[in-house]
């Protein structure tokens, strides 16, 4: 990916992202088993949080205002501003990964690793929820007032909508969006 697809700047006129958190925090994503996903659409990262031998580790990647998550299976879907990045997990990858100079401890395991495989084109549509209903990803299109799926013949279709909102304003329609 180049810069534009992933919105990256100049990090030089980039505020560093800081976190904290509980020093109870690594200890429960051990617990559980667990890594979790964040989304932030003003710093324009997916962040992953993992425990590693007892420490909090962090991983950044850069996308366009990533808001909706969804995680199915071996399936990571984000809808970012104008369009949805699918990742499907490359177990293959993760003996690579482990066996890399940049991973020396035995606790960096990598038990999955998310590759990028298809980005669909919505428009700006504000994506922000998203899930897999019956393998088909379901989003919140904010800026259409409905639940959509991703459309080979357009940007999305609408499948549900509000009744409060029984037309589509008179310069868009379900064949114009494209």
């Amino acid at each position: 990916m180049n810069d534009v697809e992933t919105g990256r700047t100049d990090d030089a006129t980039l505020e560093p992202l800081r976190s904290v958190h509980t020093t109870s925090f690594p200890e429960l994503l051990a617990q559980l088993g667990a890594s979790v996903l964040v989304t932030t659409y003003q710093a324009g990262k997916l962040v992953l949080l993992r425990n590693d031998g007892g420490v909090l580790n962090t991983h950044f990647r850069n996308l366009v205002k990533p808001m909706g998550l969804a995680v199915e299976g071996g399936r990571l879907a984000v809808g970012c501003s104008v369009d949805i990045w699918e990742f499907h997990n490359v177990p293959a990858v993760c003996r690579q990964l482990d066996e890399s100079p940049d991973y020396p401890t035995s606790a960096a395991r990598h038990d999955a690793c998310f590759l990028p495989r298809r980005s669909h084109c919505t428009g700006d549509v504000q994506i922000h929820e998203m899930t897999w209903v019956d393998d088909e990803l379901v989003f919140v299109n904010t800026a259409f007032s409905c639940l959509a799926k991703r459309s080979d013949a357009n940007s999305f279709e609408p499948i549900w909508r509000p009744r409060l909102f029984s037309t589509w304003p008179p310069a868009i329609t379900a064949t114009s969006m494209v």
